[in-house]
């Protein structure tokens, strides 16, 4: 298996796709912010398509989440959506507090089910701060194929 992202250099204040890592016939692939101003995200959200044919989701791992460098304990929530989809959910346990900059928010782990290529397109993301508001101006995916 191996994973491409849409970009190597993401946009700033956006949320990418990121190959993390391959393990026997699991592929890891790493939700990365990138480019935020300070104190700008408290709330992480993002909603992934994959082909469900070609690759299933696992697990999670938010070891050394970028939401959590900050200071302040974060809750994590993966959760599959229909057939098709994977919801994302992160939580600062502040509200006065948020991240900035840039790095992996989590690593979501893929198995492979059959031969093909599946795209994992970032269909909805936002990047809250403490009051509700949303900087996240791009989303990039990539394509995981499986031999």
């Amino acid at each position: 298996m191996s994973f491409t992202p849409d970009t190597t250099s993401p946009a700033p204040r956006s949320f990418a796709l990121q190959p993390a890592d391959m393990n026997g016939d699991d592929m890891y692939v790493g939700l990365e912010a990138n480019g935020f101003p300070s104190n700008a995200v408290n709330m992480a959200r993002a909603t992934i398509t994959y082909d469900p044919a070609v690759v299933t989701l696992v697990s999670f791992s938010s070891a050394d989440s970028w939401m959590e460098r900050f200071g302040h304990q974060a809750t994590f929530s993966v959760s599959k959506s229909g057939t098709n989809q994977i919801k994302v959910r992160v939580d600062m346990q502040s509200a006065s507090a948020g991240a900035s900059g840039g790095g992996r928010i989590l690593r979501l782990r893929f198995r492979k089910v059959s031969a093909g290529s599946s795209r994992l397109d970032m269909v909805e993301g936002h990047a809250y701060d403490g009051g509700y508001n949303d900087s996240l101006q791009n989303r990039h995916g990539g394509t995981i194929v499986v031999k």
